[in-house]
C-alpha cells in the first residue's frame, strides 16, 4: 500500500484555467509513486509533473513548498453521491472506532516491516520528520 498526501487547507488545488487544476504533492517518501502509470490504461488521466517555482510557492503551507505539482488535463468530471460521507459521520468523534490497544506507529512499522531498528529509534525519526518536514 502507498499513500501520498493530497489534502491541504481549502484552496490547495490551484485552478490554472477552466480545465486544468494543479495539485501539490507534499513531502513524503520521495518515491513519486503518484506519477507512475498503474492500472487500467483507459482510466489514466493526462498529467504533467512540474517543479515550477512560482506555482509551488502559491501552494506553500506554513512556508513549506510541495516537492512537485501534478497538472491535470480534465476532459470530464463526475460528482459522486456524498451519502457515504454523510452516513459515516467522520466529523463526529463519538462515531470513530475505538483504537485503544493498537500499537504506536513506530512499533507497528518495525513489526510489519521486520525492520532492523528499534521502535524507539524509529519513533525518534518520526518525531524529527514531523518537526522538520510536516507543516
Amino acid at each position: 500500500m502507498d499513500v501520498s498526501p493530497k489534502g491541504d487547507p481549502p484552496g490547495f488545488v490551484q485552478v490554472l484555467d477552466e480545465a486544468t487544476p494543479a495539485i501539490p504533492d507534499r513531502l513524503g517518501d520521495r518515491r513519486a509513486d503518484t506519477f507512475k502509470k498503474r492500472g487500467d490504461p483507459s482510466c489514466q488521466w493526462p498529467r504533467v509533473i512540474v517543479r515550477d517555482q512560482s506555482l509551488r510557492e502559491r501552494m506553500a503551507v506554513r512556508e513549506k513548498l510541495p516537492d512537485f505539482a501534478i497538472v491535470v488535463a480534465v476532459d470530464q468530471m463526475f460528482f459522486h453521491c456524498a451519502k457515504c460521507i454523510i452516513r459515516s459521520d467522520p466529523w463526529k468523534q463519538e462515531a470513530w472506532p475505538n483504537l485503544s490497544g493498537l500499537p504506536p506507529l513506530a512499533e507497528a512499522m518495525v513489526s510489519a516491516g521486520k525492520l532492523d531498528r528499534s521502535s524507539a529509534e524509529l519513533q525518534a525519526l518520526i518525531d524529527k520528520d514531523a518537526e522538520t518536514r510536516l507543516y
